[in-house]
Protein backbone atom coordinates (compact mmCIF):
# COMPACT_ATOMS: atom_id res chain seq x y z
CA UNK A 1 0.00 0.00 0.00
CA UNK A 2 2.84 2.42 0.86
CA UNK A 3 4.57 1.81 -2.45
CA UNK A 4 1.33 2.55 -4.32
CA UNK A 5 0.85 5.90 -2.41
CA UNK A 6 4.43 6.91 -3.13
CA UNK A 7 3.87 6.27 -6.84
CA UNK A 8 0.75 8.46 -6.83
CA UNK A 9 2.63 11.31 -5.05
CA UNK A 10 5.45 11.09 -7.57
CA UNK A 11 3.08 11.37 -10.53
CA UNK A 12 1.29 14.35 -8.87
CA UNK A 13 4.57 16.23 -8.49
CA UNK A 14 5.49 15.62 -12.12
CA UNK A 15 2.12 16.95 -13.29
CA UNK A 16 2.47 20.04 -11.08
CA UNK A 17 5.93 20.77 -12.49
CA UNK A 18 4.65 20.46 -16.02
CA UNK A 19 1.79 22.92 -15.23
CA UNK A 20 4.20 25.54 -13.85
CA UNK A 21 6.49 25.16 -16.85
CA UNK A 22 3.60 25.81 -19.23
CA UNK A 23 2.26 28.89 -17.30
CA UNK A 24 5.63 30.66 -16.89
CA UNK A 25 7.20 29.99 -20.33
CA UNK A 26 6.45 31.47 -23.76
CA UNK A 27 5.33 29.15 -26.59
CA UNK A 28 8.50 28.18 -28.42
CA UNK A 29 9.67 25.19 -30.43
CA UNK A 30 11.84 24.00 -27.55
CA UNK A 31 8.89 24.23 -25.14
CA UNK A 32 6.68 22.23 -27.51
CA UNK A 33 9.37 19.53 -27.71
CA UNK A 34 9.60 19.53 -23.93
CA UNK A 35 5.82 19.10 -23.58
CA UNK A 36 5.82 16.22 -26.09
CA UNK A 37 8.66 14.55 -24.19
CA UNK A 38 6.78 14.95 -20.91
CA UNK A 39 3.54 13.56 -22.38
CA UNK A 40 5.31 10.48 -23.81
CA UNK A 41 7.17 9.83 -20.55
CA UNK A 42 3.98 10.18 -18.53
CA UNK A 43 2.10 7.70 -20.81
CA UNK A 44 4.75 4.99 -20.46
CA UNK A 45 5.00 5.60 -16.72
CA UNK A 46 1.25 5.19 -16.30
CA UNK A 47 1.24 1.97 -18.36
CA UNK A 48 4.10 0.52 -16.32
CA UNK A 49 2.45 1.56 -13.04
CA UNK A 50 -0.79 -0.19 -14.08
CA UNK A 51 1.05 -3.46 -14.77
CA UNK A 52 2.90 -3.28 -11.44
CA UNK A 53 -0.34 -2.59 -9.60
CA UNK A 54 -2.20 -5.62 -11.01
CA UNK A 55 0.72 -8.02 -10.58
CA UNK A 56 1.26 -6.88 -7.00
CA UNK A 57 -2.43 -7.25 -6.17
CA UNK A 58 -2.66 -10.94 -7.36
CA UNK A 59 -2.53 -13.65 -4.70
CA UNK A 60 0.65 -15.76 -4.70
CA UNK A 61 0.70 -18.89 -6.96
CA UNK A 62 -0.35 -21.93 -4.96
CA UNK A 63 0.52 -25.53 -5.75
CA UNK A 64 -2.04 -27.93 -4.37
CA UNK A 65 -0.53 -29.82 -1.47
CA UNK A 66 2.73 -27.85 -1.35
CA UNK A 67 1.79 -25.41 1.47
CA UNK A 68 0.79 -28.27 3.68
CA UNK A 69 4.13 -29.68 4.82
CA UNK A 70 2.33 -32.75 6.17
CA UNK A 71 1.28 -33.70 2.61
CA UNK A 72 2.96 -36.99 1.72
CA UNK A 73 5.29 -37.42 -1.24
CA UNK A 74 2.88 -39.93 -2.76
CA UNK A 75 0.08 -37.36 -2.78
CA UNK A 76 2.35 -34.85 -4.49
CA UNK A 77 3.20 -37.45 -7.13
CA UNK A 78 -0.51 -38.01 -7.68
CA UNK A 79 -1.04 -34.27 -8.22
CA UNK A 80 1.84 -34.15 -10.69
CA UNK A 81 0.57 -37.18 -12.60
CA UNK A 82 -2.85 -35.55 -12.95
CA UNK A 83 -1.28 -32.39 -14.36
CA UNK A 84 0.77 -34.43 -16.85
CA UNK A 85 -2.23 -36.45 -18.04
CA UNK A 86 -4.17 -33.29 -18.76
CA UNK A 87 -1.55 -32.21 -21.32
CA UNK A 88 -3.04 -34.64 -23.87
CA UNK A 89 -6.28 -33.88 -25.67
CA UNK A 90 -6.69 -37.51 -26.71
CA UNK A 91 -4.75 -40.72 -27.09
CA UNK A 92 -5.08 -43.10 -30.04
CA UNK A 93 -4.02 -46.70 -30.66
CA UNK A 94 -2.47 -46.77 -34.13
CA UNK A 95 -0.54 -49.08 -36.44
CA UNK A 96 2.23 -47.51 -38.49
CA UNK A 97 1.88 -48.97 -42.00
CA UNK A 98 4.93 -47.21 -43.41
CA UNK A 99 5.80 -44.61 -46.00
CA UNK A 100 3.97 -44.66 -49.34
CA UNK A 101 4.06 -42.65 -52.53
CA UNK A 102 1.07 -40.33 -52.92
CA UNK A 103 -1.63 -41.17 -55.45
CA UNK A 104 -1.66 -39.14 -58.64
CA UNK A 105 -5.25 -38.10 -57.88
CA UNK A 106 -6.76 -37.82 -54.40
CA UNK A 107 -10.20 -39.38 -53.90
CA UNK A 108 -13.04 -36.93 -53.27
CA UNK A 109 -13.71 -38.47 -49.83
CA UNK A 110 -10.22 -37.65 -48.54
CA UNK A 111 -10.21 -34.94 -45.85
CA UNK A 112 -7.09 -32.76 -45.80
CA UNK A 113 -6.02 -30.33 -43.09
CA UNK A 114 -2.93 -28.17 -42.84
CA UNK A 115 -1.33 -28.34 -39.38
CA UNK A 116 1.65 -26.10 -38.83
CA UNK A 117 3.53 -27.52 -37.08
CA UNK A 118 2.23 -31.05 -37.60
CA UNK A 119 1.79 -33.28 -34.54
CA UNK A 120 1.11 -36.97 -35.11
CA UNK A 121 -1.38 -37.44 -32.26
CA UNK A 122 -3.31 -34.33 -33.39
CA UNK A 123 -3.54 -35.82 -36.90
CA UNK A 124 -4.74 -39.17 -35.50
CA UNK A 125 -7.34 -37.44 -33.32
CA UNK A 126 -8.52 -35.28 -36.22
CA UNK A 127 -9.05 -38.32 -38.48
CA UNK A 128 -10.77 -40.24 -35.69
CA UNK A 129 -13.12 -37.31 -35.01
CA UNK A 130 -14.13 -37.47 -38.68
CA UNK A 131 -14.73 -41.26 -38.43
CA UNK A 132 -11.77 -42.00 -40.69
CA UNK A 133 -9.54 -45.02 -40.03
CA UNK A 134 -6.42 -44.00 -41.97
CA UNK A 135 -4.26 -40.98 -41.15
CA UNK A 136 -1.52 -39.84 -43.51
CA UNK A 137 1.09 -37.17 -42.80
CA UNK A 138 3.08 -35.36 -45.45
CA UNK A 139 5.45 -32.38 -45.90
CA UNK A 140 5.61 -31.81 -42.16
CA UNK A 141 2.28 -29.97 -42.24
CA UNK A 142 -0.43 -31.94 -44.10
CA UNK A 143 -2.80 -34.41 -42.43
CA UNK A 144 -4.91 -36.61 -44.75
CA UNK A 145 -7.80 -38.78 -43.56
CA UNK A 146 -9.61 -41.60 -45.39
CA UNK A 147 -11.39 -44.91 -44.84
CA UNK A 148 -9.49 -46.56 -47.68
CA UNK A 149 -5.72 -46.19 -47.91
CA UNK A 150 -5.93 -46.30 -51.72
CA UNK A 151 -7.76 -42.96 -51.68
CA UNK A 152 -4.54 -41.01 -51.14
CA UNK A 153 -1.53 -43.36 -51.61
CA UNK A 154 -0.38 -46.12 -53.91
CA UNK A 155 -0.42 -48.97 -51.39
CA UNK A 156 2.05 -51.15 -53.36
CA UNK A 157 4.62 -48.32 -53.66
CA UNK A 158 6.47 -48.29 -50.36
CA UNK A 159 9.03 -45.50 -50.01
CA UNK A 160 11.97 -44.87 -47.67
CA UNK A 161 11.73 -41.08 -47.94
CA UNK A 162 9.96 -40.36 -44.69
CA UNK A 163 12.48 -38.62 -42.47
CA UNK A 164 10.98 -35.24 -41.49
CA UNK A 165 10.18 -35.40 -37.78
CA UNK A 166 6.79 -34.35 -36.49
CA UNK A 167 6.45 -31.72 -33.79
CA UNK A 168 6.27 -34.45 -31.13
CA UNK A 169 9.45 -36.17 -32.45
CA UNK A 170 7.60 -39.49 -32.23
CA UNK A 171 6.55 -40.05 -35.85
CA UNK A 172 8.01 -38.99 -39.18
CA UNK A 173 5.96 -36.57 -41.29
CA UNK A 174 7.70 -36.64 -44.68
CA UNK A 175 7.63 -35.52 -47.72
CA UNK A 176 6.91 -33.84 -50.99
CA UNK A 177 5.36 -36.87 -52.69
CA UNK A 178 5.08 -39.31 -49.77
CA UNK A 179 2.74 -40.01 -46.88
CA UNK A 180 3.54 -41.65 -43.58
CA UNK A 181 0.37 -43.75 -43.13
CA UNK A 182 -1.08 -44.93 -39.82
CA UNK A 183 -4.22 -46.94 -39.21
CA UNK A 184 -6.30 -45.86 -36.21
CA UNK A 185 -7.16 -49.20 -34.57
CA UNK A 186 -9.90 -48.03 -32.20
CA UNK A 187 -11.67 -44.86 -31.16
CA UNK A 188 -9.33 -42.34 -29.57
CA UNK A 189 -9.65 -41.70 -25.83
CA UNK A 190 -10.45 -38.09 -24.92
CA UNK A 191 -9.80 -36.71 -21.45
CA UNK A 192 -8.52 -38.71 -18.53
CA UNK A 193 -8.46 -42.50 -18.49
CA UNK A 194 -11.17 -44.14 -16.43
CA UNK A 195 -10.91 -47.31 -14.39
CA UNK A 196 -13.51 -48.97 -16.63
CA UNK A 197 -11.51 -48.22 -19.77
CA UNK A 198 -8.17 -49.33 -18.32
CA UNK A 199 -9.67 -52.71 -17.39
CA UNK A 200 -10.51 -53.32 -21.06
CA UNK A 201 -6.77 -53.19 -21.81
CA UNK A 202 -5.91 -56.08 -19.47
CA UNK A 203 -3.53 -58.73 -20.87
CA UNK A 204 -3.58 -60.93 -17.77
CA UNK A 205 -1.88 -61.76 -14.48
CA UNK A 206 1.88 -62.29 -14.49
CA UNK A 207 4.74 -62.87 -12.10
CA UNK A 208 6.15 -59.49 -11.08
CA UNK A 209 8.89 -58.31 -13.50
CA UNK A 210 12.41 -59.08 -12.30
CA UNK A 211 14.97 -56.26 -11.84
CA UNK A 212 16.80 -57.30 -15.04
CA UNK A 213 13.66 -57.08 -17.21
CA UNK A 214 12.85 -54.13 -19.48
CA UNK A 215 10.68 -52.49 -16.81
CA UNK A 216 11.28 -49.51 -14.57
CA UNK A 217 9.46 -48.63 -11.36
CA UNK A 218 7.16 -45.60 -11.53
CA UNK A 219 5.69 -43.62 -8.65
CA UNK A 220 1.94 -44.13 -8.98
CA UNK A 221 -0.52 -45.16 -6.28
CA UNK A 222 -3.48 -46.32 -8.37
CA UNK A 223 -4.06 -48.42 -11.49
CA UNK A 224 -5.37 -45.48 -13.50
CA UNK A 225 -2.37 -43.29 -12.58
CA UNK A 226 0.00 -46.15 -13.42
CA UNK A 227 -1.61 -46.73 -16.82
CA UNK A 228 -1.65 -43.00 -17.61
CA UNK A 229 1.98 -42.48 -16.64
CA UNK A 230 3.18 -45.46 -18.68
CA UNK A 231 1.20 -44.04 -21.61
CA UNK A 232 2.77 -40.59 -21.15
CA UNK A 233 6.28 -42.07 -20.99
CA UNK A 234 5.58 -43.99 -24.23
CA UNK A 235 5.77 -47.53 -22.79
CA UNK A 236 3.60 -50.23 -24.41
CA UNK A 237 2.98 -52.15 -21.17
CA UNK A 238 1.91 -51.13 -17.66
CA UNK A 239 2.24 -53.56 -14.72
CA UNK A 240 0.43 -52.85 -11.45
CA UNK A 241 -0.02 -54.73 -8.20
CA UNK A 242 -1.20 -53.67 -4.76
CA UNK A 243 1.99 -54.89 -3.07
CA UNK A 244 4.30 -54.44 -6.05
CA UNK A 245 3.34 -50.94 -7.16
CA UNK A 246 3.65 -49.65 -10.73
CA UNK A 247 6.21 -50.33 -13.43
CA UNK A 248 6.35 -49.55 -17.14
CA UNK A 249 8.13 -51.37 -19.94
CA UNK A 250 7.74 -53.93 -22.71
CA UNK A 251 7.79 -57.68 -23.07
CA UNK A 252 11.10 -59.36 -23.81
CA UNK A 253 12.90 -62.68 -23.36
CA UNK A 254 12.97 -61.90 -19.61
CA UNK A 255 9.27 -61.07 -19.32
CA UNK A 256 6.68 -62.59 -21.66
CA UNK A 257 3.71 -64.97 -21.88
CA UNK A 258 5.69 -67.74 -20.18
CA UNK A 259 5.51 -65.66 -16.99
CA UNK A 260 1.71 -65.79 -16.79
CA UNK A 261 0.38 -66.95 -13.45
CA UNK A 262 -2.83 -67.28 -11.47
CA UNK A 263 -4.25 -64.03 -10.19
CA UNK A 264 -4.20 -65.53 -6.69
CA UNK A 265 -0.43 -66.05 -6.69
CA UNK A 266 1.63 -64.55 -3.87
CA UNK A 267 3.63 -62.09 -5.98
CA UNK A 268 1.72 -61.18 -9.10
CA UNK A 269 0.89 -58.09 -11.10
CA UNK A 270 -1.83 -57.31 -13.58
CA UNK A 271 -0.40 -56.36 -16.96
CA UNK A 272 -2.14 -53.87 -19.24
CA UNK A 273 -1.53 -52.86 -22.85
CA UNK A 274 -1.30 -49.09 -23.24
CA UNK A 275 -2.20 -47.32 -26.49
CA UNK A 276 1.48 -46.84 -27.40
CA UNK A 277 2.53 -48.72 -30.53
CA UNK A 278 5.46 -51.09 -30.14
CA UNK A 279 7.28 -50.69 -33.43
CA UNK A 280 9.33 -53.85 -32.96
CA UNK A 281 6.61 -55.87 -34.70
CA UNK A 282 5.65 -53.08 -37.09
CA UNK A 283 7.32 -52.09 -40.36
CA UNK A 284 5.43 -54.77 -42.32
CA UNK A 285 6.32 -54.70 -46.00
CA UNK A 286 6.02 -56.42 -49.35
CA UNK A 287 8.87 -58.57 -50.64
CA UNK A 288 10.80 -57.64 -53.81
CA UNK A 289 8.84 -58.84 -56.87
CA UNK A 290 10.28 -62.17 -57.97
CA UNK A 291 9.38 -65.85 -58.08
CA UNK A 292 9.86 -67.54 -54.71
CA UNK A 293 8.76 -70.62 -52.80
CA UNK A 294 5.23 -70.15 -51.50
CA UNK A 295 3.45 -71.47 -48.42
CA UNK A 296 -0.31 -72.08 -48.48
CA UNK A 297 -2.26 -71.47 -45.26
CA UNK A 298 -5.23 -73.81 -45.79
CA UNK A 299 -8.24 -74.16 -43.51
CA UNK A 300 -11.97 -74.65 -43.35
CA UNK A 301 -13.71 -71.23 -43.03
CA UNK A 302 -14.14 -70.18 -39.40
CA UNK A 303 -10.95 -71.92 -38.25
CA UNK A 304 -8.96 -68.78 -37.45
CA UNK A 305 -7.12 -68.33 -40.77
CA UNK A 306 -7.35 -64.53 -40.66
CA UNK A 307 -6.14 -64.39 -37.07
CA UNK A 308 -3.17 -66.66 -37.88
CA UNK A 309 -2.35 -64.40 -40.83
CA UNK A 310 -2.22 -61.47 -38.41
CA UNK A 311 0.20 -63.39 -36.15
CA UNK A 312 2.43 -64.36 -39.09
CA UNK A 313 2.53 -60.82 -40.50
CA UNK A 314 3.64 -59.45 -37.13
CA UNK A 315 6.25 -62.18 -36.72
CA UNK A 316 7.72 -62.13 -40.25
CA UNK A 317 7.31 -58.42 -41.06
CA UNK A 318 5.85 -59.37 -44.46
CA UNK A 319 2.25 -59.01 -45.67
CA UNK A 320 0.32 -62.19 -46.41
CA UNK A 321 -1.90 -62.70 -49.44
CA UNK A 322 -5.16 -64.38 -50.39
CA UNK A 323 -6.87 -65.81 -53.43
CA UNK A 324 -10.17 -64.14 -52.46
CA UNK A 325 -9.38 -60.41 -52.78
CA UNK A 326 -11.54 -59.49 -49.80
CA UNK A 327 -12.13 -55.71 -49.82
CA UNK A 328 -13.28 -55.70 -46.18
CA UNK A 329 -10.08 -57.39 -44.98
CA UNK A 330 -7.97 -55.03 -47.07
CA UNK A 331 -9.53 -52.02 -45.36
CA UNK A 332 -8.63 -53.44 -41.95
CA UNK A 333 -4.91 -53.43 -42.80
CA UNK A 334 -4.29 -56.66 -44.72
CA UNK A 335 -2.70 -54.82 -47.64
CA UNK A 336 -1.58 -58.04 -49.36
CA UNK A 337 -5.22 -59.03 -49.84
CA UNK A 338 -5.56 -57.11 -53.12
CA UNK A 339 -2.15 -57.70 -54.70
CA UNK A 340 -2.63 -58.60 -58.39
CA UNK A 341 -0.19 -61.55 -58.08
CA UNK A 342 1.70 -63.54 -55.45
CA UNK A 343 5.23 -62.46 -56.42
CA UNK A 344 5.66 -60.06 -53.47
CA UNK A 345 4.34 -62.27 -50.66
CA UNK A 346 5.20 -65.71 -49.30
CA UNK A 347 2.04 -66.91 -47.48
CA UNK A 348 -1.31 -67.38 -49.26
CA UNK A 349 -4.67 -67.86 -47.53
CA UNK A 350 -6.89 -70.57 -49.00
CA UNK A 351 -10.15 -72.35 -48.04
CA UNK A 352 -10.45 -74.91 -50.82
CA UNK A 353 -8.54 -76.54 -53.69
CA UNK A 354 -4.97 -75.32 -53.79
CA UNK A 355 -4.24 -72.38 -56.11
CA UNK A 356 -2.57 -73.59 -59.28
CA UNK A 357 -0.84 -70.29 -60.05
CA UNK A 358 2.58 -69.77 -58.46
CA UNK A 359 2.83 -73.18 -56.77
CA UNK A 360 5.02 -76.18 -57.55
CA UNK A 361 6.66 -79.10 -55.78
CA UNK A 362 8.87 -76.66 -53.85
CA UNK A 363 5.87 -75.00 -52.18
CA UNK A 364 4.63 -75.97 -48.72
CA UNK A 365 1.29 -76.34 -46.99
CA UNK A 366 0.15 -75.40 -43.49
CA UNK A 367 -3.16 -77.06 -42.61
CA UNK A 368 -5.04 -75.25 -39.84
CA UNK A 369 -7.62 -77.51 -38.17
CA UNK A 370 -10.32 -76.47 -35.70
CA UNK A 371 -13.03 -78.41 -33.93
CA UNK A 372 -15.73 -78.63 -36.65
CA UNK A 373 -18.49 -77.84 -34.15
CA UNK A 374 -16.81 -74.53 -33.26
CA UNK A 375 -15.56 -73.76 -36.78
CA UNK A 376 -19.02 -74.20 -38.30
CA UNK A 377 -20.58 -71.85 -35.75
CA UNK A 378 -17.86 -69.25 -36.41
CA UNK A 379 -18.32 -69.53 -40.17
CA UNK A 380 -22.10 -69.21 -39.77
CA UNK A 381 -21.62 -66.02 -37.72
CA UNK A 382 -19.46 -64.55 -40.52
CA UNK A 383 -21.73 -65.71 -43.34
CA UNK A 384 -24.96 -64.47 -41.78
CA UNK A 385 -23.69 -61.24 -40.18
CA UNK A 386 -24.88 -58.02 -41.81
CA UNK A 387 -21.63 -57.31 -43.68
CA UNK A 388 -20.09 -60.82 -43.62
CA UNK A 389 -17.63 -59.58 -41.02
CA UNK A 390 -14.82 -61.85 -39.83
CA UNK A 391 -15.65 -60.75 -36.29
CA UNK A 392 -19.44 -60.60 -36.64
CA UNK A 393 -22.13 -62.61 -34.83
CA UNK A 394 -25.84 -63.31 -35.24
CA UNK A 395 -28.90 -63.80 -33.04
CA UNK A 396 -30.60 -66.97 -31.84
CA UNK A 397 -33.48 -66.35 -34.27
CA UNK A 398 -31.08 -66.45 -37.23
CA UNK A 399 -29.69 -69.78 -36.02
CA UNK A 400 -33.16 -71.29 -35.80
CA UNK A 401 -34.03 -70.17 -39.32
CA UNK A 402 -30.88 -70.95 -41.32
CA UNK A 403 -28.39 -73.12 -39.40
CA UNK A 404 -29.74 -76.59 -40.29
CA UNK A 405 -29.38 -76.02 -44.04
CA UNK A 406 -25.98 -74.47 -43.51
CA UNK A 407 -24.57 -77.45 -41.59
CA UNK A 408 -25.54 -80.02 -44.24
CA UNK A 409 -23.18 -78.51 -46.80
CA UNK A 410 -20.43 -77.42 -44.39
CA UNK A 411 -19.95 -80.85 -42.79
CA UNK A 412 -18.89 -82.36 -46.11
CA UNK A 413 -16.70 -79.39 -46.98
CA UNK A 414 -14.81 -79.65 -43.68
CA UNK A 415 -13.73 -83.25 -44.24
CA UNK A 416 -13.01 -82.70 -47.96
CA UNK A 417 -10.54 -79.86 -47.25
CA UNK A 418 -8.73 -81.96 -44.64
CA UNK A 419 -8.39 -85.05 -46.83
CA UNK A 420 -7.27 -83.09 -49.91
CA UNK A 421 -4.53 -81.42 -47.87
CA UNK A 422 -3.27 -84.67 -46.35
CA UNK A 423 -3.22 -86.44 -49.72
CA UNK A 424 -1.25 -83.67 -51.43
CA UNK A 425 2.39 -84.31 -52.27
CA UNK A 426 3.50 -81.00 -50.76
CA UNK A 427 5.40 -80.86 -47.44
CA UNK A 428 2.69 -80.53 -44.79
CA UNK A 429 2.51 -78.99 -41.30
CA UNK A 430 -0.66 -79.54 -39.28
CA UNK A 431 -1.56 -76.79 -36.76
CA UNK A 432 -4.55 -76.96 -34.43
CA UNK A 433 -6.48 -73.78 -33.68
CA UNK A 434 -6.88 -74.83 -30.04
CA UNK A 435 -3.08 -75.01 -29.67
CA UNK A 436 -2.71 -71.50 -31.11
CA UNK A 437 -5.19 -70.20 -28.53
CA UNK A 438 -3.27 -71.93 -25.74
CA UNK A 439 0.19 -70.63 -26.76
CA UNK A 440 0.27 -68.46 -29.91
CA UNK A 441 4.01 -67.75 -29.75
CA UNK A 442 4.91 -71.45 -29.56
CA UNK A 443 2.74 -72.27 -32.58
CA UNK A 444 4.00 -69.27 -34.57
CA UNK A 445 7.56 -70.52 -34.03
CA UNK A 446 6.56 -73.90 -35.47
CA UNK A 447 5.13 -72.24 -38.57
CA UNK A 448 8.14 -69.98 -39.05
CA UNK A 449 10.51 -72.95 -39.00
CA UNK A 450 8.37 -74.63 -41.64
CA UNK A 451 7.91 -71.70 -44.07
CA UNK A 452 9.25 -72.26 -47.58
CA UNK A 453 10.84 -68.86 -48.24
CA UNK A 454 13.94 -67.59 -46.42
CA UNK A 455 12.57 -64.06 -46.95
CA UNK A 456 10.03 -64.81 -44.20
CA UNK A 457 12.61 -65.42 -41.47
CA UNK A 458 13.65 -61.96 -40.18
CA UNK A 459 16.88 -61.19 -38.34
CA UNK A 460 14.93 -59.42 -35.58
CA UNK A 461 12.64 -62.40 -34.95
CA UNK A 462 13.10 -62.49 -31.16
CA UNK A 463 12.16 -58.82 -30.82
CA UNK A 464 9.14 -59.36 -33.06
CA UNK A 465 7.93 -62.32 -31.03
CA UNK A 466 8.37 -60.41 -27.76
CA UNK A 467 6.35 -57.54 -29.22
CA UNK A 468 3.70 -59.96 -30.51
CA UNK A 469 3.34 -61.37 -26.98
CA UNK A 470 1.71 -58.06 -25.98
CA UNK A 471 -0.95 -58.12 -28.70
CA UNK A 472 -1.67 -61.70 -29.75
CA UNK A 473 -5.40 -61.12 -30.13
CA UNK A 474 -5.13 -58.49 -32.84
CA UNK A 475 -8.18 -56.93 -34.44
CA UNK A 476 -9.43 -59.88 -36.50
CA UNK A 477 -10.10 -62.46 -33.79
CA UNK A 478 -13.78 -62.80 -32.93
CA UNK A 479 -14.50 -62.40 -29.23
CA UNK A 480 -15.54 -65.69 -27.67
CA UNK A 481 -19.29 -65.77 -27.11
CA UNK A 482 -20.80 -68.68 -25.24
CA UNK A 483 -24.20 -69.57 -26.72
CA UNK A 484 -27.03 -70.09 -24.25
CA UNK A 485 -28.45 -72.81 -26.52
CA UNK A 486 -27.16 -75.75 -28.55
CA UNK A 487 -27.51 -74.97 -32.28
CA UNK A 488 -26.97 -78.64 -33.24
CA UNK A 489 -29.70 -81.24 -33.34
CA UNK A 490 -28.86 -84.85 -32.43
CA UNK A 491 -28.78 -85.74 -36.13
CA UNK A 492 -26.37 -82.89 -36.99
CA UNK A 493 -24.13 -83.76 -34.07
CA UNK A 494 -23.90 -87.36 -35.24
CA UNK A 495 -23.11 -86.18 -38.79
CA UNK A 496 -20.09 -84.19 -37.61
CA UNK A 497 -19.03 -87.00 -35.30
CA UNK A 498 -18.74 -89.39 -38.24
CA UNK A 499 -16.62 -86.82 -40.13
CA UNK A 500 -14.30 -86.49 -37.15
CA UNK A 501 -13.79 -90.27 -36.94
CA UNK A 502 -13.04 -90.34 -40.67
CA UNK A 503 -10.44 -87.60 -40.35
CA UNK A 504 -8.77 -89.41 -37.45
CA UNK A 505 -7.90 -92.32 -39.77
CA UNK A 506 -6.21 -89.93 -42.20
CA UNK A 507 -4.14 -88.03 -39.63
CA UNK A 508 -3.02 -91.32 -38.11
CA UNK A 509 -1.32 -92.05 -41.45
CA UNK A 510 0.88 -88.94 -41.07
CA UNK A 511 1.55 -89.55 -37.37
CA UNK A 512 -0.60 -86.67 -36.11
CA UNK A 513 -2.94 -86.99 -33.13
CA UNK A 514 -6.31 -85.32 -33.49
CA UNK A 515 -7.64 -83.57 -30.36
CA UNK A 516 -10.74 -85.03 -28.71
CA UNK A 517 -13.32 -83.01 -30.62
CA UNK A 518 -16.28 -85.06 -29.36
CA UNK A 519 -15.81 -84.71 -25.60
CA UNK A 520 -18.35 -81.85 -25.35
CA UNK A 521 -21.06 -83.67 -27.28
CA UNK A 522 -22.87 -86.80 -26.16
CA UNK A 523 -24.03 -88.87 -29.09
CA UNK A 524 -27.04 -91.12 -28.48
Amino acid sequence: MLSEMAMVNCISKVLAGMRNQIQNSPVTVSNIRFLFFCFTTFTFAAYFATIVFFVASRPPYHIVGYADHKQSLRSLDKVNLTKKRQRFDSRCAVQDLGCFEASDVLHEEVIMKKMNPLSSHHCFSYCDSNNMTYAGMSQGQLCACANDVRHFVSFTSLSRKCDIKCKDNVTNCEGQRNFRVNRVLSRCVTGEFTSEYVKTRLIGCFEAPSPDSDFKIISATSLVDCFGECERLRHPVAAFGESFGCSCGKMSSRFNLTHRCACQAKRYVQVYRTLVEDKRCGNIKFLPPRTRKQTVLLSFPGSGNTWVRYLLEKATGVYTGSKYRDEALFKTGFLGELLPNFLRIGIIKCHKALPSRGFDENSRLILLIRNPFDATVADFNRYRSSNKSHTGSVTKEVYKKYFSKFIEFRANKWITIMIDAIETKLPLLVIFFEDVVEDPIREVKKMLEFLASKDLKPNDLQDRLACLSQETTGFQKREKRVLDFDPYTAKETKLLYTRIKKLQKYVDSIDVKLPNYTSKYQIS
